[in-house]
């Protein structure tokens, strides 16, 4: 019996030691705010030169109208560039610990604690632009529609998520394998999987059967994750990707695309 070459990541399974406390702070959350930030000090640099200029400069005379809508258009981008970072700092996590037994964080002034048995999905976005700006949020839900969701300005933030994913695999995957060993289906939202085949959903085309397209493991011929998307390689050498930031829990999905559940 053979299975689809792949290439990925190293397995979620090992990680860092738990239990890990991280905390929010102010530097690191500075950064998360870069786009806000540039955005603003163009627009106060465009506002003052508006304002001050013709008088800086003496150019006296009949008032435009239009400086006063220019004047308001760049007044109202930089209350928006505040006011997004205030609702940033206002709903920041302050801290999440992680530990064997669940997950637990602060935030608003409030506290809450879930166990691992608790947790629904995962969703994981890694950007890095120009090697030093990155972009980075990891959602989690919860049964009872809870949701934790941090960024870089917590500590270690990796090193977070990736002890998130692990516990994660550890509770969902056995569940998963059952399901596929009993012939049904297993589904990450655009992305499910059995013992035939995985089916992979894209694009918004009302046509569903050209939006879903089911590969069976007989035409995967490789498969790999990498730069923040799944990539599948039939035999005819033809590839097809996903964004990862689109699948839930795809860290489970990794362990199972190599199984050996799959006969060809």
């Amino acid at each position: 019996m053979t299975t689809p070459q792949s290439t990925r990541s190293p397995s979620p399974l090992t990680g860092p030691d738990l239990p890990s406390l991280h905390v929010w702070g102010l530097g690191r959350f500075l950064h998360t705010c870069f786009l806000e930030l540039l955005a603003g000090s163009l627009l106060l640099v465009l506002l003052g030169v508006g304002l001050f200029g013709p008088g800086l400069l003496g150019l006296t005379g009949r008032r435009d109208p239009s400086l006063d809508i220019y004047h308001l258009c760049l007044g109202l981008g930089l209350l928006t560039c505040a006011g997004l970072i205030t609702w940033k700092y206002v709903w920041r996590v302050r801290w999440v610990r992680v530990a064997t037994e669940g997950v637990a964080w602060e935030q608003c002034g409030r506290q809450r604690q879930y166990p691992w048995t608790e947790v629904r999905e995962v969703y994981r976005f890694e950007r890095v632009v120009n090697v030093t700006i990155r972009y980075a949020s990891t959602k989690v839900y919860f049964a009872d529609g809870s949701r934790l969701r941090f960024d870089p300005s917590l500590s270690n933030d990796i090193e977070l998520s990736e002890s998130i994913q692990r516990m994660t695999v550890l509770t969902l995957l056995p569940a998963a394998k059952a399901t596929i060993e009993a012939g049904k289906e297993v589904s990450f939202g655009p992305v499910s999987l059995n013992s035939r085949g995985i089916t992979v959903q894209k694009g918004f085309t009302q046509d569903i059967a050209r939006r879903r397209q089911f590969f069976p493991w007989s035409n995967v011929a490789k498969w790999s994750a990498g730069g923040g998307q799944l990539w599948l390689t039939d035999v005819a050498g033809k590839m097809q990707s996903i964004f990862l930031r689109t699948i839930p829990n795809y860290a489970v999905l990794l362990e199972l695309l190599p199984s050996e559940l799959y006969a060809k």
